[in-house]
């Protein structure tokens, strides 16, 4: 009974409480990431339109989802990111996506995105 009892309690995670996008600090954040995007190429490699939606902050980093579309309409993006100050890391696509997210991420906050990826609650 125990194992069991265990085994439920470590498959069971806390709920995320994403930041009110209302609030001030979270806006300006979330503007200040999307201005970074749009003028330094990094997802993309040309110039785009970025909106972010903050996931959380944590030891001085920003977890965002972004979504980016070049202005010239050639290609778009949509993916979660860490960004310290103006360092930008994404996590590798296909098989890898999950567990670069988890090298990147906080713990609960990996966890709730690769959960969430289609959602709406994650996105711009």
């Amino acid at each position: 009974m125990m194992l069991v009892l265990a085994f439920v309690s470590g498959c069971s995670s806390r709920p995320v409480a994403l930041p009110d996008r209302a609030a001030p600090a979270v806006k300006a954040e979330e503007t200040r990431i999307a201005a970074l995007l749009s003028s330094n190429w990094t997802l993309l490699g040309v110039p785009s339109v970025c909106t972010v939606r903050l996931l959380g902050q944590q030891a001085g980093a920003s977890f965002v989802w972004a979504n980016c579309d070049a202005r010239d309409s050639s290609s778009s993006a949509s993916v979660p990111l860490r960004v310290v100050g103006p360092k930008v890391t994404k996590p590798d696509d296909g098989a890898a996506f999950s567990d670069t997210v988890r090298e990147l991420f906080p713990e609960d906050l990996a966890d709730y995105v690769i959960a969430n990826q289609g959602s709406p609650n994650v996105r711009p």
